[in-house]
């Protein structure tokens, strides 16, 4: 059984309709700032505190689960996302100090909005270099460092410290030359040099870096195409910028959206796949991976338990031990491909015809199979018996080694009346014994002993 990879799983139908429905959803969005660009609102104080907030706690959580993915992998492509990632979540800690009205009651001289827009620019413009280096050098996310994990660890950290320096670096170099720096808002409002020469040139990076990763990396991973999606959310948030006009307007607002949406996709992705891998290990831990019954250990916990439960309450318990006739022959007459083929037939019959709520049916080992019944009596157990060699015998799997010409089960049938009376040892016995006995009787039948 296949585990998956963060962000390298194969593309589905169902991933496509998804991320297609975000892509719909995102343009909704720009259109509606679009035609409302001169519209005021109501101010909102705590908006942006709670955006930044948001911003920066999802593009860390990326961050670090990509850096993970890198440590696991080894593979380069993840280390420059994640890097990516993390320089725009430092970067939107200034962002948001640099915001008039959210720290300049505290700090009055960490308040600036010029530089707070050039941080927002450098990091609009950063995110997609990064990304785009990343898909470049390792579109399929196989390129793998060379060296132990030990030497991943020590790029990882490497890597990681030397991004935090490089976005404090920035924020601090931006912060010191603010007086310098050409402006691009003025009372708030945007100037000419922003609306028509870098927001729409930060939007253009960001749209071209969507279309290189789409095609780059949608085909192989998922990750591509989530993440050309935030960079499309990135570009029309930029667009927006251009021309929300000034703070508190409703463009202003659903820009903001569209930023949160571009730190927000990805993470979500990623914790979906966490979702989905732990179901996956948990598959792995419980299932049979050739026949997808429980395994051996599920059952021996059940066991447990229904003996606990059933001695309590003085009810019965039931072991139908399933063994294929002439198995081995079947392998040397039609190969063992065919052989797991036939045991997932079988398996496939058990599990719809044996299960009650409380009932279990696994994989033993080899060609035998166990069905514990649970709060039932020996007629029901033989019942219960005989229809599972009735519908293995409507199967009519061929098996031409033998005389009857298809494929048979002999099964053992051990019952206790009082569970309390007896231990899962002795069960397990006596449904052996049943099973030596069907055997010696010819096979294709089931036997019945009872303990107790």
């Amino acid at each position: 059984m296949h585990l998956p990879d963060l962000g390298r799983r194969t593309v589905t139908d169902s991933t496509r309709t998804a991320a297609l429905t975000v892509a719909v959803a995102l343009v909704v969005i720009a259109a509606l700032a679009f035609g409302s660009s001169s519209v005021r609102t109501v101010p909102l104080a705590a908006f942006l505190p709670i955006v930044v907030t948001i911003w920066f706690c999802a593009q860390a959580l990326t961050a670090l689960l990509l850096f993970g993915q890198y440590y696991v992998t080894g593979a380069i492509g993840f280390v420059l996302f994640a890097c990516a990632y993390e320089f725009a979540a430092i970067l939107a800690v200034p962002y948001l100090f640099g915001v008039p009205g959210v720290v300049s009651n505290a700090v009055p001289s960490l308040a600036d909005q010029q530089s707070t827009v050039w941080l927002w620019l450098l990091w609009h413009l950063a995110f997609p270099g990064l990304i785009v280096l990343g898909f470049g050098l390792d579109p399929l996310l196989e390129r793998k460092t060379m060296g132990p994990r030990g030497e991943i660890g020590s790029s990882l950290a490497f890597t990681a410290i030397a991004t935090f320096v490089g976005a404090v670096v920035v924020a601090l170099i931006v912060w010191s030359a603010r007086g310098a720096l050409s402006d691009l808002v003025v009372g708030g409002r945007s100037t000419p040099l922003f609306r028509y020469g870098a927001a729409p040139l930060v939007a253009l990076a960001n749209a071209g870096a969507c279309a290189f990763v789409f095609v780059r990396g949608k085909r192989a991973t998922s990750l591509g195409i989530w993440i050309a999606l935030a960079l499309f959310a990135s570009a029309l948030e930029c667009a927006i910028a251009a021309f929300s006009g000034s703070a508190f307007s409703l463009a202003w607002y659903l820009a903001n959206v569209e930023t949160t949406l571009t730190a927000a996709i990805v993470l979500a992705m990623l914790l979906l796949e966490i979702g989905l891998l732990y179901g996956r290990l948990s598959d792995l831990a419980t299932r049979d991976a050739l026949t997808g019954l429980y395994n051996r250990r599920v059952l021996d916990d059940y066991l447990q338990w229904a003996f606990e439960y059933a001695s309590r309450r003085e009810l019965g318990l039931a072991l139908l031990v399933v063994d294929i006739d002439h198995f081995k022959r079947y392998n040397d007459r039609y190969g063992h491909a065919s052989g797991d083929a036939a045991l997932r037939r079988v398996a496939a019959v058990l599990r719809k015809s044996a299960v009650r709520r409380y009932d279990l049916v696994a994989r033993y080992g080899g060609e035998e199979f166990v069905v514990a019944l649970f709060n039932v009596g020996a007629d029901q157990a033989a019942v219960v018996a005989e229809r599972l060699k009735q519908r293995i015998d409507a199967a009519s799997i061929p098996h031409a080694a033998v005389d009857s010409g298809r494929l048979s089960v002999s099964i053992g049938v051990g019952q206790v009346g009082d569970a309390a009376k007896s231990t899962v040892e002795e069960l397990f016995a006596a449904a052996d014994r049943a099973l030596y006995q069907a055997k010696e009787a010819g096979r294709d039948r089931y036997m019945l002993a009872t303990i107790g």
